[in-house]
């Protein structure tokens, strides 16, 4: 493992003969034996009065290790929400579902500012796309049959599509959907596309099939009969950036497909946002839930949800944190050229995420004014599209257990148990770079490797981040009191 930059932890356990540059805690640190901060070796307490004073006097330089309470004037604090950030549909941390409440407004109330709190902290109502599971085949059967999909147009209003996840049926066609012949006829396609079969007649009947490709006859036997009665028609459109996928490990999850979106979102023929612009100059970084100046919108974050806002029995529940082999979760695939991303790309949920591929592996021109460094972690100065991914469990592999796992970035906990009382027990030990397989089996730590570098200009931040509390402590004069 290769560590570039510091640390901050809230409560920091050094295991032995671990090499580390920089060590910032809030409660606390415990540094093993033979462990190294910023070059220095600890054996005794760091915080002993004249320890601190001696090394800047003799090294000139910062001291490598701190506690928020005994050093500093100034202090970028997190602002943590815990499982919240993930969750678009909820405003509080314990959202419970009240089946005497009915169904709930997930709006913040009684707020000055159209945009509230929780859309600065939340993660998940940051996002630009948003693709919610709104129906499931029942309460005891929780596979998704159907999504809506949520995008910024480019004059900042959104547009919507409701997708089947199955042979389902439905009165209109979705935004996208051309002509490509009529009812009886066999069509080969040479490439994977969705279709659609029916018509807008009497009333209108539509039924979809994923992701299809070959010859594909539109009649009854094939797609059953959404419009009895009358003379349908057949349509596709470029493929969905969604797909239901069940895994070995008996999980049933939605795919999301980055490397389609771009070509997906020009097919609506909606005026859809792009995911970036063609060349990138500053300002960086997120511009708010309404970005401003607006326009430009960009489609380059999105929050993949479970809608659990109505009650009945199709429509699904809140997920479970920790997660569920019963719950759906959400594999991300075709996800290793992001090149297209210009400006980042985000990705938020509230349920289990799988890595079904290279993730951000294909290096891009940096934007105008920007030189990545050349550092340890990347000794030939590539750029990357900064990414940002959040969920409450990760794990790697889908169709097999991922074998080794290499990682290079920023890895981060949203584990949030803070000690109120002195009587309060620990919160439970984050291991953040621990890493599981498809099945939940640990993976070996000798097949894990970890390169950890810092962000060091906002060219490297992606969409979405956590938002932070800037403090700064100021000597009380005698003057004001």
């Amino acid at each position: 493992m290769r560590i570039e930059g510091g640390i901050f932890a809230g409560k920091a356990e050094v295991k032995a003969n671990t090499v580390i540059p920089a060590l910032s805690s809030r409660r606390g640190m415990t540094i093993g034996s033979g462990s190294t901060v910023g070059g220095q070796s600890f054996n005794g307490n760091p915080f002993t009065p004249g320890v601190r004073e001696a090394y800047q006097a003799t090294q000139g330089t910062f001291f490598p290790v701190s506690l928020s309470s005994e050093s500093g004037r100034a202090a970028f604090i997190p602002i943590n929400r815990g499982a919240a950030f993930f969750d678009r549909f909820s405003t509080t941390e314990n959202d419970p579902i009240d089946p005497a409440a009915g169904p709930r407004n997930h709006v913040a109330s009684n707020v000055l500012s159209s945009v509230s709190w929780n859309n600065y902290s939340i993660g998940a109502q940051q996002c630009a796309m948003r693709m919610d599971i709104t129906r499931v085949v029942s309460a005891t059967n929780p596979l998704p049959t159907e999504i809506r999909f949520q995008y910024y147009r480019n004059d900042g209003s959104r547009g919507i599509d409701t997708i089947q996840l199955s042979t389902g049926t439905s009165s209109t066609l979705p935004p996208g959907y051309i002509k490509i012949c009529d009812e009886n006829q066999t069509v080969t396609l040479t490439e994977n596309y969705d279709l659609a079969y029916g018509s807008p007649a009497n009333g209108g009947g539509f039924s979809f099939m994923q992701n299809k490709t070959g010859p594909i006859t539109f009649n009854n036997a094939t797609f059953g009969d959404p419009l009895v009665g009358t003379v349908k028609m057949g349509y596709r459109r470029a493929k969905s950036p969604w797909v239901k996928l069940p895994l070995p490990n008996g999980q049933n999850c939605i795919t999301v497909n980055p490397e389609r979106i771009p070509a997906y979102l020009a097919s609506l023929n909606d005026n859809a946002a792009p995911v970036g612009p063609a060349t990138v100059v500053g300002p960086f970084g997120y511009g708010g839930p309404n970005p401003s100046p607006a326009p430009p919108y960009y489609n380059n974050s999105i929050s993949v949800n479970v809608d659990y806002s109505n009650l009945g029995a199709t429509y699904p529940l809140k997920p479970t944190i920790p997660c569920k082999d019963t719950e759906p979760g959400v594999v991300l695939t075709e996800c290793s050229n992001l090149t297209a991303y210009t400006r980042g790309f985000s990705l938020v949920t509230n349920m289990r995420l799988f890595y079904g591929a290279h993730f951000n592996t294909v290096p891009t021109t940096p934007p105008s004014g920007y030189t990545p460094a050349v550092t340890a972690t990347n000794p030939t100065g590539s750029y990357y599209p900064p990414c940002s991914l959040f969920a409450p469990e990760k794990r790697y592999g889908t169709l097999k257990d991922a074998f080794s796992v290499n990682l290079r970035g920023q890895v981060g906990s949203l584990s949030k148990v803070d000690k109120v009382n002195s009587t309060d027990a620990d919160a439970a030990v984050v291991r953040p770079l621990d890493s599981k397989n498809m099945s939940g089996s640990a993976i070996n730590p000798a097949n894990i490797t970890v390169n950890l570098s810092q962000i060091r200009h906002p060219a490297e931040l992606p969409p979405i981040t956590m938002m932070n509390w800037l403090v700064l402590l100021e000597e009380r004069r005698k003057e004001f009191y």
